[in-house]
């Protein structure tokens, strides 16, 4: 066989082998383009299902978490020397203490006609700073509750669809929320971190809420 049969059988092998190359990749290419856009495509539609089946609950849980108080009573008291123990969600035994701490001021105001004004000074500044901590320790009280209230009743309504179809990042950081919820107003520990100048449940909610975005892919 002469060389420019032998070379024009190989270039003829070469063009061969070049077109069916270029169809196997274009096929190549175009099943795998297909297979991304139909994975975006179900993507898509699942993140379309989970919205329709979570926009609401996300709404009603972000309101209930919103609703809880930033402090406890020991944030309040924080300032206070000796202040009442409070744990066990004992808001109206702290300020049963409180409530008496005051009668006795106000006892030594009424009873000591010689006072120096130093002195009478120093009692009324005690007795103001336990109304304004009762007044307080009432409000985080009454917020306090409510919030229990409302996350109770979203548990009762919502938990199906929340266990259902929530993610995994949401469910996670609602339990850190409520672990700590348990440790501020259960286990009497305070919320606000004067090292770091933040507020834990601040934080907490932040990242739940943060974590809920994600999850309906809002950016």
């Amino acid at each position: 066989m002469s060389e420019t049969v032998i070379i024009t059988i190989i270039s003829s092998s070469i063009s061969v082998i070049s077109a069916l190359l270029g169809v196997f990749l274009t096929q190549f290419f175009n099943v795998k383009n297909e297979t991304c856009r139909v994975i975006e495509e179900k993507q898509a539609e699942n993140l379309k299902a989970k919205r329709e089946k979570l926009d609401s609950v996300y709404k009603k849980l972000i309101r209930v978490v919103n609703l809880f108080p930033s402090q406890t009573p020991l944030d309040v008291l924080n300032s206070m020397d000796g202040p009442p123990n409070y744990n066990l969600e004992n808001f109206d035994i702290v300020n049963s203490i409180l409530e008496k701490q005051i009668n006795y001021y106000e006892k030594l105001l009424n009873d000591s006609d010689n006072l120096d004004f130093e002195l009478k000074n120093k009692y009324e500044i005690e007795i103001n700073n336990r109304e304004y901590f009762k007044s307080e320790i009432t409000l985080i009280r009454d917020k306090y509750k409510y919030a229990q209230s409302q996350y109770e009743e979203f548990k009762r309504n919502e938990k199906m669809t929340f266990e259902l179809y929530a993610g995994v990042d949401v469910k996670n950081n609602l339990v850190n929320f409520e672990i700590l919820l348990h440790n501020a107003f259960i286990a009497g520990r305070r919320l606000n971190d004067d090292v770091k100048k933040i507020n834990k449940l601040d934080i907490s909610r932040w990242t739940l809420i943060d974590s809920i975005r994600n999850d309906l892919g809002i950016n």
